[in-house]
């Protein structure tokens, strides 16, 4: 921050050096009649003036100019510190430079009236200015060269006939060479570009064509209108043409684009409650049992055969022999579902037969009782015991898969029970939703369609009130456009707007200059302390260190910043006082007189502005009598659904006493299987507790209970197979069968097979009304991709909303804007006040601020007091006396603490100002430039604006006749977008439609699948087990009368026990008499 405060001052000093001294620099001399003298005196007077900044004469931000160019351009009316007069590089033939000469002459003694500044060249200084003697074409070729960038010239008054008349001088190209800028002034006009106000371009026409012909040699326009040159030039006619300029004579004015309308959202209605059902979250775990049934039945649905048995086409036995195909697969199910049901009680009665026909062996001697702690099979036959171990395990095994059946066959019901439960409530709120989607769809397109367009009549109707700015002010900026009013106007607000802003940097920089006085005076009495009392120590210091102690010089602590010049400034106090707004208020009165045109024009197309609200109106009306259309298809659609929900209702009711018996006969089927399965345990469990002679009795009795039981439980699974397979194949392949949705087009739609009149679902649903006749399959379609309802339902047979908003044929509204037309008046602008505004503040622009950065640039204190307070400490090291030497010591420390605590502070504010004086420099240079151009353009433009009035008027009401049915073009194309891309959104027609078919498939019939699935794996495990079972109540041994038992063992003490040989321990080193 410090290092470029520094700089700025520095750059600007070096560019002031090079400029030739004060930044507002002396006024431009007069030029002489004689044509050197002339140039002369202009290359003098450029010498002495300070080099130019952005948006002042003589330097662009494209180029220099030279100091006769700016007399010319400032006297013509133009601007040639306007960025945005310079283009790319363009050759200006002026082919009557007698015009522009007699146009200087004709402002020359005006501009000496009113203000002694203004430069006019005479006609002897402006034939120097436009050699005659310059070849066109060499001349082209050396600018190009050069690089250089030419301004726009506004061109003066030359439409007299006097002007017309004179001789026509060949001038191929004027002079532009300029000096380039010097490095250190782009950062002057780098700040100046970030100050100073923005400079506009006239845009020479009208007049202006009478005294100059224009030339392009390139493939762009320089001066926006095309004058006479323009139309020869045919080459250019098509050419892209920089925004805000005029086309060139005879083409057709483009009319301008009307602010896009933000019409009103259309209300989101009523919301949908089926999706907060939750039918498709969770966990299916039962889907994929649909593959296996599309396996089993791979044939598509029978759409014929359905239809013959509906009307009944066809014959009982001949329906039969037709299903018989496409049910093979279900019936070798069933056939191989029979075959297993009756296996094992086969098994089970062939294996009873055998025991019973079979000779039963005389009994075997009781064995010895076991001793205690001893295993059972150790005494058993060889073999038995690992043969028991292996059936018991594989049992367990199945008992333990069998687990996972039980519980398929339970859950499976419940969520089938929960689904068929769930299912009325489901409807209902599926229909309601669709009742609502109707009612939702029917007022966002009857929003759409009317209330779009009240927004357009809306604007519209602001719009004719609003006549004066639309109307009034185009009007306006095309006379700004034709005759220069405009930039005079503009930078008349620019300067007002500089004025502000120089009177607030004036006001901001005395301001810090107070503060910084104020600091100063506080540091000069500590400085004048400190001297005190270093004279004083220099006077009480020892003989012996007096030479010491006269080393230390007091001569200049003292503030040396002066600030009372630049306090007592009086110009600076002259543009402080600009921020009360005198000036603005001019400046405010002279664009007031150019405000009457708005009035006229508001007075003059009262009537027809009223004939076209009137007609706006009368079209709103008609509008509403079309809409009606959709209110009667959305009331009948509406009664249909009620109809719908009622009989929904009563089948669910019927289909809730269906249930309850299906669900009794489910919970029987898995208790029996649970029976069985805990029979089975049991008889597992007795063999392994010691309960040996329980098991035997009790595998017998599960395999004779599992004989009725299996027969039973393969009759439900069969038949919930046959139920839920058909469910799976028929309706939910159907439904989930998108996006063709084959079967289910052939069910509802042409031909259909559930309805006998022609048409398709929604056809049919309106009483075979045809102008909803869309195929179901495009719906659902469209839906599932959120399409509007207007194209997914085909409405515009209903409405055709193309037709309805076609304002091209409303022939009276056209009628009525026909009549808008307007005639204007002259008119005046320069009013004495705000001339006499503008003369004081081009006199207070030029206060010398150099003096004042001078002043600001020499060092806060006379003396370095960082290197005066190393030498009290250097002095105070080498003094003997140590009194003398602590206070000097001291002196040094407070030296330190007040230039930390006051001089540096005030060495900053310094800066500050300096700063401040370099920006308020470059914001005042370009601002006193501004002020003299605004005095010649707003003496030039007044015989322009006259002249020109009818045919800009009929240009500008034609195109806001346009801007008028641009609004109703807006609405045409926003209702013709809304309602194709993104209105009444038919979505929540495919979630009702999902919703139900994940109730019908995913909640009922996969339940209901993976119920027989359970049964089929459990009755299967239970065919693998009955084999076992028998096989292993087999391996245990008969159970003997108790009382003969308990007296063989009460009469014969027990033997010790014989251990096997295997098991027996040998003395080490005595023979084994007999193997023991």
């Amino acid at each position: 921050m410090r290092l470029r405060l520094l700089l700025v001052p520095l750059c600007a000093g070096a560019a002031l050096l090079l400029g030739g001294g004060d930044a507002a620099g002396p006024a431009p001399a007069r030029p002489a009649p004689d044509p050197d003298g002339a140039r002369q005196a202009a290359h003098r007077a450029e010498a002495a003036s300070p080099p130019p900044k952005t948006g002042a004469i003589g330097s662009t931000p494209y180029g220099n100019i030279s100091r006769e160019t700016e007399h010319v351009l400032v006297q013509l009316g133009g601007s040639a510190a306007s960025p945005d007069v310079f283009t790319r590089r363009k050759r200006v033939q002026v082919s009557n430079p007698a015009a522009l000469v007699g146009d200087a002459q004709k402002y020359k003694h005006v501009n000496t009236e009113d203000h002694h500044e203004d430069v006019t060249p005479t006609q002897d200084t402006t034939k120097e200015i436009l050699p005659k003697d310059v070849n066109e074409k060499d001349a082209i070729q050396t600018e190009m060269e050069r690089g250089m960038e030419h301004p726009n010239v506004s061109r003066a008054n030359s439409t007299t006939p006097q002007h017309l008349d004179q001789t026509n001088h060949n001038v191929s190209a004027l002079d532009w060479q300029s000096p380039p800028p010097h490095p250190k002034q782009e950062n002057l006009e780098s700040d100046a570009q970030a100050t100073a106000p923005p400079s506009r371009r006239p845009s020479p026409s009208g007049a202006h064509r009478a005294s100059a012909q224009i030339s392009r040699y390139d493939d762009e326009d320089v001066f926006g209108a095309g004058g006479a040159g323009e139309a020869g030039d045919a080459g250019g006619a098509g050419r892209d043409r920089p925004r805000g300029r005029a086309p060139p004579e005879g083409a057709a004015p483009a009319p301008p684009p009307a602010p896009p309308l933000h019409f009103p959202e259309s209300p989101a209605g009523e919301g949908f409650r089926v999706n907060d059902l939750g039918l498709s979250d969770g966990v299916f775990m039962f889907k994929y049992l649909g593959s296996f049934l599309s396996w089993m039945q791979p044939y598509d649905f029978p759409v014929e055969l359905l239809r013959d048995a509906l009307w009944k086409r066809v014959s009982v036995p001949s329906l039969i022999a037709q299903s018989l195909p496409v049910e093979a697969g279900f019936l070798a199910c069933v056939g191989v579902g029979v075959a297993l049901a009756l296996a094992a009680p086969l098994y089970v009665l062939g294996h009873a037969c055998c025991l019973l026909c079979r000779r039963a062996p005389p009994p075997p001697p009781p064995p010895p009782p076991p001793p205690a702690g001893a295993w059972d099979d150790d005494y058993a036959a060889p073999g038995s015991g690992c043969r028991r171990r292996a059936l018991l395990f594989v049992l367990d095994v199945l008992l333990l898969l069998m687990v996972a059946g039980v519980v398929a066959m339970f859950v499976s019901n419940e969520q089938v029970s929960g689904a068929v439960a769930r299912s009325p409530a489901v409807l209902h709120t599926a229909l309601a939703d669709a009742s609502a989607f109707l009612r939702n769809t029917n007022l966002q397109l009857h929003f759409v369609l009317t209330k779009s367009l009240d927004r357009a009549v809306e604007a519209a109707s602001a719009d004719l009130d609003n006549v004066e700015n639309l109307l009034g002010r185009p009007i306006q900026r095309q006379l700004e456009e034709e005759t220069g009013v405009g930039v005079a106007l503009d930078a008349l607000v620019d300067v007002t707007a500089g004025a502000q802003a120089a009177a607030a940097l004036v006001a901001a920089l005395l301001e810090r200059a107070g503060e910084a006085r104020g600091l100063a005076l506080v540091a000069q009495e500590r400085l004048a302390d400190l001297r005190l009392q270093v004279d004083a120590l220099r006077r009480q210091c020892p003989p012996k260190d007096r030479a010491l102690c006269d080393t230390v010089e007091a001569a200049g602590l003292g503030v040396t910043l002066e600030l009372d010049a630049l306090l007592s400034d009086a110009r600076l106090a002259v543009l402080r006082r600009l921020a009360e707004g005198n000036l603005s208020a001019a400046a405010q009165q002279a664009r007031g007189e150019f405000q009457f045109i708005p009035t006229h024009v508001e007075q003059q197309t009262r009537d027809a502005r009223s004939g076209v609200r009137r007609q706006l109106l009368r079209q709103r009306g008609l509008l509403d009598d079309a809409v009606w259309a959709l209110d009667a298809l959305s009331r009948d659609l509406g009664a249909r659904v009620e109809e719908a929900r009622e009989r929904s209702l009563r089948v669910a009711e019927a289909a809730a006493d269906l249930e309850y018996w299906r669900y009794v006969a489910a919970v029987g089927a898995a208790a029996a299987v649970l029976l069985l399965w805990a029979l089975l345990l049991g008889a597992l469990s007795c063999g392994c507790c010691g309960a040996e002679d329980k098991a035997r009795p009790t595998l017998f009795t599960w395999a004779a209970l599992l004989c009725p039981l299996y027969l039973a439980l393969w009759g439900g699974a069969l038949l919930a197979l046959l139920v839920g397979g058909h469910g799976e194949v028929f309706v939910c392949r159907p439904l989930f069968d998108e996006p063709r949705f084959d079967a289910l087009t052939a069910l509802v739609d042409r031909p259909g097979v559930l309805f006998q009149r022609r048409g398709g679902f929604f056809s049919n649903l309106l009483y075979a009304n045809d102008s909803l006749d869309v195929p179901l399959r495009d719906v659902l379609r469209a839906c599932e991709q959120n399409r509007p309802s207007y194209p997914a339902f085909r409405l515009h047979q209903v409405l055709d909303v193309d037709a309805a908003t076609d304002h091209r044929r409303w022939e009276q509204l056209h009628r009525q804007l026909n009549r808008l037309e307007v005639n204007l008046t002259q008119l005046q602008l320069l009013t004495p006040g705000l001339q006499v505004q503008l003369s004081g503040l081009l006199n207070a622009a030029l206060v010398n601020l150099t003096s004042h950065r001078s002043q600001l640039s020499s060092p806060v204190t006379g003396k370095d007091l960082t290197s005066f307070a190393d030498q009290l400490e250097s002095v105070a090291n080498q003094i003997t006396d140590l009194a003398t030497a602590s206070r000097m010591e001291t002196l040094a420390s407070r030296t330190r603490r007040l230039l930390a605590s006051h001089l540096e502070p005030l060495k900053l504010r310094k800066e500050d100002l300096v700063y401040q004086i370099t920006s308020l420099e470059v914001q005042l240079v370009p601002l006193q430039r501004q002020v003299n151009q605004s005095l010649s353009h707003l003496k030039t433009i007044q015989f322009f604006i006259n002249n020109q009035g009818a045919n800009i008027s009929h240009t500008k009401s034609r195109e806001y006749a346009g801007r008028l049915v641009s609004y109703v073009q807006q609405y045409r194309e926003h209702v013709l977008r809304a309602t194709g891309e993104s209105v009444a959104p038919c979505r929540p027609i495919w979630d009702l439609f999902h919703a139900v078919r994940q109730l019908l498939c995913r909640h009922i019939m996969d339940p209901l699948n993976g119920f027989w699935f359970g049964a089929v794996w459990c009755l299967l495990l239970l065919l693998a087990a009955a084999p076992l079972s028998v096989k292993l109540a087999e391996s245990y041994p008969r159970s003997q009368p108790p009382g003969l038992l308990h007296r063989a063992s009460a009469e014969s003490p027990p033997d010790p026990p014989i251990l096997p040989e295997q098991t027996t321990w040998s003395t080490p080193g005595a023979p084994e008499p007999g193997g023991w």
